[in-house]
């Protein structure tokens, strides 16, 4: 078995066929699979070590929440 030297020329024209059907799969999963939307996205992050979580944590949270959101947006029109 020896090994034989490829030329520039010859690798472009094998890997022109496998880049150009690589790039046709990358465009078929890009158009089912647009990705998250450039709108405004929620985000729910919670920071706090496992020593003050406690059993009412979340509801604590909601309740935060709907105050911030009455202070914020009393309308569902404030949020678009």
């Amino acid at each position: 078995m020896g090994s034989r030297s490829v030329t520039i020329g010859e690798w472009s024209n094998e890997t022109s066929g496998w880049l150009g059907r690589l790039a046709a799969a990358r465009a078929e999963v890009a158009a089912s699979c647009p990705g998250p939307s450039p709108r405004r996205q929620p985000v729910h992050t919670v920071y706090g070590g496992a020593h003050l979580f406690r059993a009412d944590s979340a509801p604590r949270l909601g309740a935060l929440a709907l105050e911030a959101l009455d202070e914020h947006a009393p309308e569902p029109a404030d949020l678009a």
